[in-house]
């Protein structure tokens, strides 16, 4: 069976178009900031990852919170996000891709770039003010309790030493972040605290936590820093 994908490449300097977000025109794929955008040709063949499966990419840890840019599917120059697929975001500080597996999950999937690609998506973007990196949270769930400061949250995404295997855990908890729209939440990354033990899942990658912290995730307590 035939997979999508849906990709975009950087363009040479001469080649691209720097406007508004609100007045852009135009087709082609776009990198948005809040104030403004960066045209890519749509003649242009397609080299970084925006709409793919987990086979397709090279997949990489996600990020921790930073600065960073959306990234559209199509003939978008405010690059809208879809809330039914997914939007795809730029993280040039890690040199990194956040879109959503293509298959029914959704679910996000962190795509690693070459240093080169990297480079060239910076220098890209020089021109365009980045989203800044949330601090916020509106709502988080452990299974299905509400946790307390949900903000706190946004620390599992820079605590934990990586680690291979998690021995003994036998069951996970989930947890789900709610806030803007950003690679960290807006709803399509996927978390989960082991059920005893100290380890975290978080898009994809395992990390050991301290026990205490795995103890309060447990209890949908507030993350201390």
């Amino acid at each position: 069976m035939r997979k999508a994908l849906v990709s975009v490449m950087v363009a040479a300097a001469a080649g691209i178009t720097v406007a508004g977000s609100a007045g852009a025109t135009g087709s082609g794929h776009w990198i948005c900031g809040p104030r403004g955008s960066v045209q890519i040709p749509s003649s242009i063949e397609g080299e970084v990852p925006i709409f793919v499966t987990g086979m397709h990419v090279r997949k990489a840890a996600p990020s921790p919170p930073r600065s960073f840019y959306r990234v559209s599917y199509g003939n978008s120059p405010s690059c809208a996000v879809d809330p039914m697929t997914g939007t795809a975001y730029f993280i040039p500080a890690a040199g990194e891709i956040r879109t959503v597996d293509s298959l029914s999950t959704k679910h996000a999937l962190w795509a690693k770039l070459s240093s080169k690609l990297a480079a060239r998506l910076r220098k890209l973007v020089q021109g365009v003010k980045p989203y800044a990196a949330p601090k916020k949270l509106r709502m988080v769930f452990v299974k299905d309790q509400t946790a307390a400061r949900p903000s706190s949250y946004l620390r599992l995404y820079t605590i934990g030493t990586p680690t291979r295997s998690a021995p003994s855990v036998k069951s996970w908890t989930g947890i789900t972040l709610w806030g803007a729209s950003t690679p960290w939440t807006d709803g399509k990354n996927v978390l989960s605290v082991s059920s005893r033990g100290s380890y975290l899942k978080r898009d994809g990658q395992l990390v050991r936590i301290p026990a205490s912290i795995a103890a309060r995730i447990r209890r949908a307590k507030s993350i201390p820093r």
